[in-house]
């Protein structure tokens, strides 16, 4: 049975949504320095999760 989706399209779809969740990743941690009083207990616990993330992957 032939795939709808090659390995290949597969590879870049991944490697794009790393590349995005990479710009997200800097994007927050710009706003987590530029509001820090606002957020500080959600930036501790953003960081924890983020870090369980990079863990697990």
């Amino acid at each position: 049975m032939k795939s709808l989706v090659s390995n290949v399209e597969i590879d870049s779809l991944i490697l794009r949504m790393d590349e995005d969740l990479q710009k997200l990743e800097r994007e927050l941690e710009r706003i987590i320095k530029q509001y820090p009083r606002y957020i500080d207990s959600s930036a501790e616990k953003l960081s924890s999760a983020l870090d369980k993330y990079y863990q697990a992957h």
